[in-house]
């Protein structure tokens, strides 16, 4: 996804509204979830240099990397002199390096350029999250980034990324990247190559799915369309709130059949989950272990394998191999649900009967189902799927093979059975086992890559 760091307890989070355990737990638990590979940065804003250098030095014990400091919540003599000598006595004081949070015209209290410039010269301040959408803003960050080229610049304006990408920002700090880092990527990626048509083109999409999540041009359930997403994602058990913001129609209107499967393709961390099977949805015959559709067609389709193959490259490359694991697992318990009732009460005789006619539909392969006392053998001499890609000049995923066990293991083990895997890369054993079997431990070094 190209994400390299988290920006904990902002607003997204709800940092202002939690308690100092509530935000103790929250860091500590993303730091060690982190085990460093991406830079943790809290929000430690206060109504007072001294709280909130209280704040930073409690991020620090607890494993955060940056303080990030926005406008205070309330701010009494405001005049610019007074806020500056407040950053000031928080960047000099700060036992960790401290990122600046401009919110521009949406605080109460900003500071004139003059009084920024100067700030932003203190080398502890290490970055700029830009939620100004001022450009005057951005012009002076950019000019103060020449005379201190570490000083690292980052939007927050999601809604605009491509402007500041293109003059010279450093990177993306979004709200919404808990579910569009993916997109703001691919953004950040055309814009370096110079392809700013493509940008923009990312960008509109992007808007739009915000534009669905957050309740419509108006915004108006910024907070409670985001935590609905994330419930729908199953990242998130509810959709509870501190700020209480409604769930609109127009939020509500995202868990429609159509509007979700958006939200999950573009989410860094999404749980692609496959609907459960409809379990009175009658099998194909009634030999146990059957095939759980009604399909009338003896043979099915060779060219769906296109799509099998498609649907993998595109998770392993969204989500990663972690996630993959996850989709396969669910299908295998989820949608094969009816099936694993039935090999279940069946035993092995209805493992072999499935199998048997699973491969009798499967158009191309050569297979031997092999019945043994403890176990179920399938020895595909000539996998259908490898077969019929590369007769076609498709390259298989490399990982394709390794589908099989994750997704052949979470069956087996709801129907109270063990599987293992050899081989692959056209040929391969799968093997069915009752428990007293005792086979050895799955190596996955055994299950062959698919080579282009």
């Amino acid at each position: 996804m190209g994400v390299t760091g988290l920006m904990l307890a902002g607003t997204c989070g709800e940092g202002p509204w939690l308690t100092d355990a509530a935000r103790e737990t929250l860091v500590r638990t993303a730091a060690a979830a982190a085990r460093g590979r991406l830079r943790l940065a809290v929000q430690v804003t206060d109504n007072s240099a001294g709280r909130t250098l209280h704040n930073a030095e409690l991020a620090a014990q607890w494993g955060a990397e940056i303080a990030v400091v926005a406008q205070p919540y309330f701010f009494l003599n405001a005049t610019p002199d007074r806020q500056l000598a407040f950053y000031r006595d928080i960047a000099r004081g700060s036992a960790l390096p401290v990122g600046f949070y401009d919110r521009g015209k949406n605080s109460p209290y900003m500071m004139p350029d003059s009084h920024l410039d100067e700030l932003l010269n203190e080398p502890n301040i290490a970055l700029v999250k830009d939620s100004s959408t001022m450009p005057s803003h951005r012009d002076l960050f950019l000019a103060i980034r020449r005379r201190r080229p570490e000083l690292i610049l980052l939007d927050g304006d999601e809604f605009d990324c491509t402007t500041y990408l293109a003059a010279g920002y450093d990177g993306l700090l979004l709200g919404g990247g808990i579910f569009n880092a993916g997109l703001a990527h691919r953004i950040i990626r055309a814009t370096r190559a110079g392809d700013l048509e493509e940008a923009k083109r990312l960008q509109a999409r992007m808007n739009d799915l915000m534009l669905r999540v957050y309740g419509g041009p108006k915004i108006e359930c910024w907070m409670s369309g985001l935590k609905e997403l994330l419930v729908q994602m199953k990242l998130f058990s509810t959709g509870t709130q501190l700020l209480n913001y409604p769930l609109t129609p127009a939020a509500n209107r995202s868990r429609t059949p159509s509007a979700a499967p958006t939200a999950w393709a573009t989410a860094p961390t999404s749980s692609i989950r496959c609907p459960p099977s409809d379990p009175s949805i009658p099998m194909a015959n009634s030999i146990p272990g059957s095939l759980p559709y009604t399909d009338t067609k003896p043979v099915g389709s060779a060219d769906f394998y296109f799509a099998i193959n498609s649907t993998f490259r595109f998770i392993l490359r969204r989500i990663g191999r972690d996630g993959w694991i996850r989709y396969l697992t669910e299908l295998g318990t989820g949608y094969f649900a009816p099936v694993n009732t039935q090999w279940q009460q069946g035993g092995l005789p209805s493992v072999a009967g499935y199998w048997r006619a699973f491969f009798a539909a499967e158009p191309g392969g050569e297979v031997e189902v092999k019945e043994l006392p403890d176990r179920v053998e399938l020895h595909v001499k000539v996998c259908p799927v490898i077969k019929h890609l590369r007769a076609h000049g498709r390259v298989p995923v490399k990982e394709f093979c390794q589908h099989c066990y994750h997704l052949g293991t979470a069956r087996a083990g709801a129907a109270g059975l063990t599987m293992r895997l050899c081989g692959g890369d056209g040929s391969c054993v799968h093997t069915y086992a009752v428990p007293a079997a005792n086979l050895p431990a799955q190596d996955l070094n055994q299950i062959k890559e698919n080579l282009p």
